[in-house]
C-alpha cells in the first residue's frame, strides 16, 4: 500500500469515527433536495445549529418571566414560556398542557427568587396532571403579582 493509499484510510477512518462524514453526506443530502438560493447560507446555518448548545426550555421560560417587570404587560411572556415548556416533550400537543413534573420544576427555579413557603406548595401540581394554558397563565400571573408586591 502506498503512503497515498494509506493516508487515504486513515483519513476515512477519521472521518466516520468522529462522524464527520456521516454528517456532512447528510446535509448535502438534505441541500440536493431543497436546493436553496442560497446553498452556502443553508450550510451555514445548519452547521451552526450543530455546534450550538442545546436549550434548557425550562430555564429559558425562567429567565424570561424573572425579567418580565409588570404582570399587566406579561401575556405575551406567559404564553411563549407555555410554549417553551410543552416544546420539552416533541409528541406534546399544545392544548394538551404541560406536564405536571415540568411545571413543578419550572415553579421551583421560578420561586428561587421568591419567599417559597405556602404559596408554592398551593402552587404545585400532580406530577402526571397536565396543566392547560388557562391555569398556567392564572399561576404565573399569581407569581408576577407576588414579585411586584415583594418589590414595592
Amino acid at each position: 500500500m502506498s503512503q497515498a493509499q494509506e493516508n487515504t484510510a486513515e483519513h476515512k477512518s477519521y472521518l466516520e469515527r468522529t462522524k464527520v462524514l456521516a454528517a456532512v453526506q447528510d446535509v448535502l443530502q438534505q441541500l440536493v433536495e431543497d436546493q436553496p438560493d442560497d446553498p452556502l447560507l443553508f450550510l451555514s446555518d445548519h452547521f451552526e445549529k450543530l455546534t450550538r448548545p442545546p436549550v434548557d426550555p425550562v430555564q429559558k421560560a425562567v429567565s424570561l418571566l424573572q425579567s418580565c417587570s409588570d404582570s399587566t404587560d406579561a401575556s405575551d411572556v406567559i404564553y411563549e414560556c407555555f410554549l417553551l415548556l410543552n416544546s420539552e416533550e416533541s409528541w406534546n400537543h399544545v392544548q394538551d398542557g404541560v406536564i405536571g413534573i415540568t411545571f413543578n420544576g419550572f415553579l421551583r427555579r421560578l420561586f428561587s427568587d421568591l419567599d417559597k413557603g405556602e404559596l408554592l406548595k398551593t402552587l404545585l401540581q400532580p406530577d402526571d396532571d397536565r396543566i392547560e394554558f388557562k391555569m398556567f397563565n392564572s399561576i404565573i400571573t399569581t407569581y408576577l403579582e407576588s414579585k411586584q408586591a415583594k418589590s414595592s
